[in-house]
């Protein structure tokens, strides 16, 4: 079968993005023909709509500009009133979907994403962390819905796999959202869910939907990081270290005990009381007398970076090779983190993971999968208690981190057995 792979985030720095958007990608490959993907990064990209008006390149510009020069913002005022639009996709998708097709000959991004569409035999979706259903939505998860209602339309097979659904943590349940998702979903010929949360969830909210709770495809990288070693070499100089304001590049020591730490979606929220609560994090965890390593793995955790300099600890930069970065969290003693994959990359070498929250159900859901004996998660902006007890859990897992690898690792490999096996039997 002859599948467009929509959702494609290999070209992105995002750890999660580029490492599950990969290995759901070799799955799908095993049985099928993969000629064409459409990458992540048009989901979330504007192109402006043409209605009344003729629009050229230098509209492009003006539309790009007009907050730069106030003559600009006036000529768009004119303009948007004229009938140009900002942007093709709405809260409806039928709508966006309209816009879609109107504009599509304008965009080359566009316009290659409907021809190969048109000559594939099925749409993949991969779902990932999309949908959420925040208000106003989330645009890629529109996005999304517009291309599975595009395909079925055409008469193409439509699969959404490894996705996650939840609610949003902060302004509850986007419902026009969910009845859209819902009717689009009703024609699919495949819907996995890659926890049991968003499984459970999906069956509560749309009861009759076929579903199937499959593990993250990235659970079955598990074979690259037991095959080879990824790790980076004491010469390769791959670690930020702040003097002052200058940054130096240093090579670093993987083979002592070492302790990752990263951030989390929702921390991101609020960088500025993030960097505070880190600050404290870290320092605390100094305690441990083991070597540190701040890991931002996408661009929401960019305010690690001052964490860093302020703390005085290492910052593995988010664009290191994605492998390397698997491995080091592979075989790091604990990884501190609100990410959902990057602790699962760290899962693959058994690495006991301490939990912060994220902006949805991600963390809690992952130790529910991985058999975590007693699942907790810490708040994504840590308090001052929620500091001391993720420091006594971490000196915890340290008093025994060889056997809590041993059982990691076993369930890791259960899980990628599942995922392998029922991907390849859903999509052929």
């Amino acid at each position: 079968m002859k599948i467009l792979y929509v959702g494609d985030g290999r070209s992105r720095e995002n750890w999660g993005a580029k490492a599950t958007s990969a290995a759901l990608l070799d799955l799908l490959s095993k049985n099928n023909s993969v000629p064409n993907t459409v990458k992540s990064e048009l989901k979330t990209r504007k192109f402006k709509l043409h209605t009344n008006i003729p629009f050229t390149g230098g509209l492009e510009k003006l539309v790009i500009d007009r907050n730069k020069k106030p003559i600009f913002k006036t000529l768009y005022s004119v303009l948007k009133r004229l009938g140009l639009k900002n942007d093709y996709i709405t809260e409806d998708v039928d709508l966006s979907l309209k816009n879609f097709l109107h504009i599509k000959d304008f965009y080359p991004e566009l316009k290659k994403t409907y021809v190969d569409l048109v000559a594939s035999d099925a749409v993949v979706l991969n779902g990932e962390g999309t949908f959420i259903f925040t208000t106003p939505p989330r645009r890629d998860a529109i996005f999304f819905l517009v291309i599975l209602r595009l395909a079925q339309s055409l008469g193409k097979k439509t699969y959404c796999l490894n996705a996650m659904i939840s609610d949003c943590p902060v302004n509850g349940r986007n419902q026009r959202t969910v009845d859209q998702m819902v009717d689009i979903f009703k024609k699919c010929d495949g819907i996995t869910l890659r926890d049991p949360y968003s499984y459970q969830f999906l069956k509560e909210i749309a009861p009759d939907l076929k579903t199937r709770f499959v593990p993250d495809a990235l659970f079955t990288w598990i074979s690259r990081i037991e095959e080879k070693n990824y790790l980076p070499t004491s010469q390769d100089k791959i670690l930020q270290i702040y003097y002052g304001k200058e940054i130096k590049l240093v090579s670093g020591d993987f083979s002592q005990p070492y302790i990752c730490i990263s951030g989390s979606s929702l921390a991101a929220w609020t960088k500025d009381k993030a960097i505070s609560a880190y600050v404290d994090l870290v320092n605390k965890l100094k305690n441990t007398n083991i070597q540190l390593f701040i890991i931002p793995t996408a661009s929401g955790d960019s305010f690690l970076s001052e964490v860093s300099r302020l703390t005085n600890v290492p910052l593995i930069p988010e664009s290191i090779n994605i492998f390397a970065g698997a491995a080091i969290l592979a075989n790091a003693e604990v990884f501190v983190s609100g990410r959902f994959h990057p602790s699962i990359l760290a899962s693959l070498g058994g690495t006991p993971c301490v939990f912060m929250g994220s902006n949805s159900h991600k963390t809690l859901t992952l130790q529910d999968m991985l058999e975590y004996s007693d699942p907790i998660e810490y708040n994504a902006i840590p308090s001052a208690t929620d500091i001391e007890e993720i420091f006594d859990q971490v000196v915890l897992i340290l008093g025994n981190v060889k056997d809590r690898k041993v059982k990691i690792r076993n369930k890791v490999r259960t899980l990628a057995k599942a995922a392998e096996r029922e991907i390849s039997v859903l999509v052929k």
